[in-house]
Formats: structure tokens, C-alpha cells, sequence
């Protein structure tokens, strides 16, 4: 029903062995447009498992150039299998016309690392800090040491520093023998500041929690009646008219008429 309504909506699913859905992927024509426009960075968060069903919701979120919080698609999963995660990647690029970002930011997944460096190999895969920062919280108990090794996340060092300062937490907190700690040292080279990054990486590096933050329509427009639908429609133009910009002279000029439009008017 959706395709129909819109010409580039793209959606999958595939059935169980019962012959009841199992896996579920979509993504909306607006959606191809923000990505299409900010999608260098990505964000896969698939910590989401709150539903009736107890299936896998995971998002495919960015940010755009008013930093706000954009979807790019959505999949419903019944499982965490390797190859159901293969199926979900592979569907985001094939609805995405095989555009891969320049950086993934994602939780600690094991198997969701272990598809991403198969499906997209020249991509960039980062943890997110907002889920370390929770991770930390949850498996040190002393407080110090979480306030330090915050400090490790969040704070930009060169290697050498960096290397310096969490050897100094370690021996101060004899910490040498600690499981979880000596996991997190040998994931740094995805996780911590040191290492080259571009703005906006870095924004989501610390934004996975903004993900809680979207405005609903209903905060974003006056409550009189019928402005929502007014507010909706004038979104969609206004995003359209911002694509054609950024892809050509011609859309250039097509766009520039189609935002004067739209200010003559609202």
C-alpha cells in the first residue's frame, strides 16, 4: 500500500517456517532524500527489544546540517543471527542505491561488526560513546574509576597521552587483571578520541542518547488546529527543494524557486 503511494518506497520482509513474518525492512522517500544528503555518518542502533514479541527493533539514524536527528530506515528482526543482520545491511544499501556512509557508529555488537566489515569494508566502524558511557556505568562499581575512564572517552588526547593516562588508571586502581577492562583497552582504536574523525563523526560519537531527543510534530508546531498538516507538508517541500540545491546548476535553480515559494506563502 505504501509503495504505491509513494514511488520510491523501498520495503522487504521475509516469512518464518511457519509462513508468518519473521523480518521486516523500510525505508520512506524522505528518508532516501536525508540520506542521500547526510548519510556520511550512520548510526545502527539495535539495542531496542522492548516490544510484546520480544523482536529486534534497529534504527538507522543520522544527524543533519541543523543537527538534528534524522531515520534513514527501520528493520524489525526475530532474531541476532549473523545472517539475519546480513540481510538487514544488505537491503539498507540496496534501498540506498548501494551509497555506503563513511562512518558507522554502533553499540558493541560482536556479530553486527563481524556483517559490517563484510557488507561495507571501506567504511569506518566506531563504538558509540553514549553506549560505553552506559557499558562503564554498568560494569564498574567504583566511582573514581568511572569518572576517569570517562574522562578516556570523552576527552580528545593525542596516541601517547592517551596510551599514558589509562596505563596511570590501571596501576593506581591495579586494574591489570580485570576482564572487562582489558576488553575495553584492546577495542580503543574504535572507541576513543585519538583517532582521526570529521565533525560530525564526533557529534555522534556523543549523541547516541539524542536518539530520545526527537521533537514529535506536536512540539514542533503551534496547537491550533490544522497547523500540523500545514507544518507536515511545508517539511516535505522544504526537504525536497534542499535536495534539488545540492545536486545540480539546474536543481539549483529549481530549488532556489521552490523555497521562494514556500516563504511567499507561509
Amino acid at each position: 500500500m505504501k509503495g504505491r503511494e509513494e514511488g520510491h518506497f523501498f520495503g522487504r520482509f521475509t516469512p518464518n517456517w511457519e509462513g508468518r513474518l519473521a523480518n521486516l525492512f523500510w525505508r520512506d522517500n524522505e528518508s532516501l532524500l536525508d540520506y542521500n544528503a547526510f548519510g556520511d555518518v550512520v548510526i545502527i542502533d539495535s539495542t531496542y527489544k522492548t516490544n510484546i514479541y520480544s523482536c529486534l527493533v534497529i534504527l538507522f539514524v543520522g544527524s543533519n546540517n541543523h543537527r538534528g536527528t534524522v531515520l534513514f530506515a527501520s528493520a524489525i528482526v526475530a532474531d541476532e543471527k549473523e545472517a539475519t543482520f546480513s540481510w538487514v545491511i544488505e537491503k539498507f544499501l540496496q534501498s540506498m542505491n548501494n551509497k555506503h556512509p563513511i562512518t558507522v557508529l554502533m553499540d558493541g555488537d560482536e556479530v553486527m561488526r563481524t556483517v559490517l566489515k563484510k557488507l561495507m569494508p571501506t567504511t569506518r566502524h566506531r563504538l558509540c560513546a553514549w553506549h560505553i558511557g552506559r557499558n562503564i556505568g554498568q560494569n564498574v562499581k567504583d566511582v573514581e574509576v568511572q569518572k576517569q575512564l570517562g574522562k578516556m572517552v570523552y576527552t580528545s588526547y593525542t596516541i601517547d597521552e592517551w596510551e599514558e593516562a589509562w596505563g596511570d588508571i590501571v596501576a593506581k586502581h591495579e586494574l591489570e587483571e580485570d576482564p572487562w577492562i582489558t576488553a575495553l583497552y584492546e577495542k580503543r582504536d574504535r572507541n576513543v578520541s585519538v583517532y582521526p574523525k570529521s565533525l560530525i563523526e564526533d557529534r555522534w560519537m556523543k549523541g547516541g542518547g539524542r536518539l530520545k531527543m526527537v521533537p514529535t510534530a506536536a512540539e514542533c508546531v503551534d496547537e491550533k488546529s490544522g497547523r500540523i498538516l500545514r507544518y507536515t507538508t511545508l517539511m516535505c517541500k522544504a526537504k525536497k527543494a534542499c535536495h534539488n540545491l545540492s545536486q545540480s546548476t539546474e536543481g539549483f535553480d529549481a530549488g532556489i524557486v521552490q523555497l521562494s515559494g514556500l516563504t511567499e506563502t507561509g
